[in-house]
């Protein structure tokens, strides 16, 4: 039954008709709960990054969303921030849509097609970077195209595949996970070997040279010959180094000790994604697709989902979770089996329930987010162990995906700027430091204030000692885990809400 990749006979329009629909129903979810304003952290860099055009010669440089995100903080809507954050929400909506299509060309019903769909559309992981400036949505569109060419090939269409050689070039620019694809690909084309001859491979090669050209043209531009390294030394700079950070020794950072650590978060994080009804029928997907020996496709997809989790299990980095996003992407195509196999086998003369299902895959994820941050919030336990910032309360912030409305880190940002004397100096972190810039450089906050960016941890003295005499000073935060407080034995700390202003002993 799921062995075939042919899909099954159904009317082109009605598909047409659905795409667009879910397409449409994805981004007006995407849109309404969308971050109006700034963020913070990486999510407030990138706003103001795409703002002012900068890009950075290492792995920060996702040249393509970069691009994007540039020409929509051109458009007439909103602030600079939601523009940027909107392209996160379209991405992500696109995405949604173009699984239902890939779902479809495996061999999947339609409404199994439209439960895979779904499945993706409220995961967790994928609707938080759904609603805010992040870069991972444009990545996983590119990737479901990429999927949808190698599903759509046929022995007598070859014209996906050449497509599909071509696109690796853009795809990389969109992000560094795009090498996950790789072992999947490499399988099904050993698979299909037998489908391509010696003239076709030929084309092929000459759609992957295409691409490739794309690849190191963009490399040189933006990364070469601004950071004036070799070409070499440019693939390392842009899949290695985030920043002056290099990560290589945070990567496939396999550990006996915390193995069992690692397994648990992995099924804790999927189990988090498709909370119920979507994790049963991904499993029952596994199982009816491995029953019988799969298809060439089915065996890349398992493939795509194993080394996507391998990765994000040995990438030791705090925001591991979004490292999983591939492994999802592939994920729900078994969810859209289970689904399937269940209605074929178990619900094929009950309607009623099936709606009533397809009612719980989309809104059991949604109830269960909701009472996991107002529960936890209420007992005040941050099981993340995340850092509380004013107007940034851990659990609705990271475990509630959604941001209707929220204008917390604004609201910060401006009353810190408030709080900071005339010509004073105001010392902040990354985290706080990004929203900070953004309001200062985009909307002109306070721009007699002097910013200044300090590493966590690091010894701020000799900052001080090279500000002018009598500047006042204040700090963004006053987190010992962040500001290295020790040193300031000369100092002491004033509270002025929602910052900290440094007063002579």
């Amino acid at each position: 039954m799921l062995k075939a990749n042919n899909p099954p006979a159904q009317p082109k329009l009605k598909n047409k008709h659905l795409f667009f629909l879910i397409l449409g129903g994805a981004l007006l979810f995407y849109l309404l709960t969308l971050a109006p304003s700034v963020l913070w952290g990486d999510d407030a860099f990138f706003q103001y990054s795409a703002y002012a055009g900068e890009r950075q010669p290492t792995g920060n440089n996702h040249w393509l969303w970069f691009v994007t995100a540039q020409l929509f903080t051109k458009l007439p809507i909103g602030t600079v921030a939601y523009r940027v954050n909107l392209v996160s929400a379209i991405a992500a909506a696109l995405t949604v849509a173009m699984m239902f299509l890939a779902a479809l060309e495996i061999g999947l019903r339609r409404d199994a097609a439209v439960v895979t769909a779904v499945s993706l559309a409220v995961a967790h992981t994928f609707w938080t970077h759904a609603v805010r400036a992040e870069v991972y949505t444009l990545f996983t569109f590119f990737m479901a195209v990429q999927l949808w060419l190698w599903l759509r090939w046929r022995v007598d269409d070859t014209r996906p595949f050449y497509a599909a050689m071509g696109l690796w070039g853009i795809l990389f620019w969109t992000h560094q996970m795009t090498v996950l694809l790789f072992p999947a690909f490499f399988l099904l084309l050993w698979l299909r070997r037998g489908w391509l001859s010696r003239r076709q491979w030929g084309i092929s090669l000459i759609w992957l040279a295409f691409g490739g050209v794309v690849f190191f043209t963009i490399l040189t531009l933006e990364i070469a010959q601004p950071a004036s390294v070799s070409t070499f030394q440019a693939m390392r700079l842009y899949l290695t180094y985030a920043g002056d950070t290099d990560f290589s020794q945070a990567m496939l950072d396999f550990s006996t000790q915390l193995i069992l650590r690692d397994v648990a978060l992995w099924l804790g994080f999927l189990g988090l994604q498709f909370v119920g009804i979507g994790g049963i029928l991904g499993i029952i997907g596994v199982t009816a697709v491995w029953w019988k020996r799969p298809s060439a496709a089915w065996a890349a997809i398992t493939v795509l989902y194993i080394t996507s989790v391998l990765f994000a299990i040995s990438y030791r980095v705090n925001d591991r979770f979004a490292f999983y996003l591939p492994s999802y992407v592939a994920f729900v195509l078994f969810i859209g089996a289970g689904w399937q196999w269940l209605t074929e086998n178990w619900l094929k003369r009950k309607p009623r329930l099936r709606i009533v299902l397809l009612a719980g895959i989309l809104l059991i994820p949604l109830f269960t987010y909701y009472a996991i941050s107002d529960t936890m919030s209420a007992l005040d336990i941050n099981p993340l162990g995340v850092r509380d910032l004013p107007g940034r309360e851990p659990n609705w912030f990271f475990l509630w995906p959604a941001k209707t409305g929220y204008l917390g880190a604004d609201t910060y940002g401006r009353t810190a700027f408030a709080a900071v004397p005339p010509n004073g100096a105001l010392l902040a972190d990354h985290t706080p430091y990004e929203t900070l810039r953004y309001l200062q450089q985009v909307e002109g906050v306070r721009p007699d204030v002097n910013l200044i960016k300090v590493q966590v941890g690091a010894d701020i003295t000799p900052v001080l000692d090279a500000l002018p005499p009598d500047t006042a000073v204040c700090l963004a935060d006053n987190n010992s885990n962040y500001y290295n407080l020790a040193q300031l034995t000369e100092w002491e700390l004033q509270p002025v809400p929602p910052i900290y202003c440094l007063r002579p002993k």
